[in-house]
């Protein structure tokens, strides 16, 4: 039996190994419904807890802030079907681009000149917040993307959907709105998480050989 003969039956076996442990094809969409409800309910339970006081701001610019909003909330959900989905690289790339604007959005809620008392909040409770609104779901968008082979574009996108949880309730909840307070302790750790989020995905061995 010739080397190449030899790479061609072990390849062969491991496909039979895998398709024996998975016969069937899992539902992706289930998956994608599950992470994304989690994720959902968390941010509900927590706007609840905290309040959203800045939907009755009378300042600002209320277009930007339900644009933003919005963008977020389809982050998260595209972040849900990104990990899951088997298919659709058309549809990541797009979800790329909103993983990059979404974001960007909240800065045009940002007051530039802000009012004296709002620099009165305290900025580390909103870094506390984005971690901890980020862990579990990053968490399980990791778990998610392991059941495939590794793909870095699909990480990053279901990581920052993962992470965008804690940046919408901090834009509805956080009195304090300036841009460099929305810049540092809103943006900034929402990367980290982001960045921790795709360590731990490459950090997890992917569970099918399949992509």
């Amino acid at each position: 039996m010739t080397e190449d003969e030899d790479f061609a039956r072990r390849v062969r076996g491991q496909v039979d190994e895998e398709l024996g442990r998975h016969p069937g094809a899992a539902s992706w969409k289930r998956a994608a419904a599950v992470l994304g409800s989690a994720q959902l309910l968390l941010l509900v339970a927590s706007a609840a807890l905290f309040g959203t006081q800045n939907w009755r701001a009378s300042s600002g610019n209320p277009a930007a802030l339900a644009g933003a909003s919005a963008a977020l909330l389809a982050l998260i959900a595209g972040g849900a079907l990104t990990a899951t989905m088997p298919r659709g690289r058309g549809l990541v790339r797009a979800f790329a681009l909103l993983a990059c604007l979404a974001p960007l959005s909240v800065l045009l809620v940002a007051d530039v000149h802000p009012l004296q008392l709002l620099k009165q909040a305290s900025p580390w409770k909103c870094v506390w917040t984005e971690v901890g609104l980020s862990v579990a779901p990053a968490a399980l968008a990791a778990w998610a993307l392991a059941g495939s082979a590794l793909r870095p574009l699909r990480s990053w996108v279901a990581s920052a959907g993962a992470a965008s949880g804690g940046l919408l309730l901090l834009l509805l909840h956080c009195p304090d709105l300036s841009l460099s307070h929305v810049s540092s302790f809103h943006l900034a750790p929402w990367a980290l998480m982001t960045a921790l989020a795709v360590l731990l995905r490459r950090g997890l061995t992917s569970r099918t050989l399949a992509p």
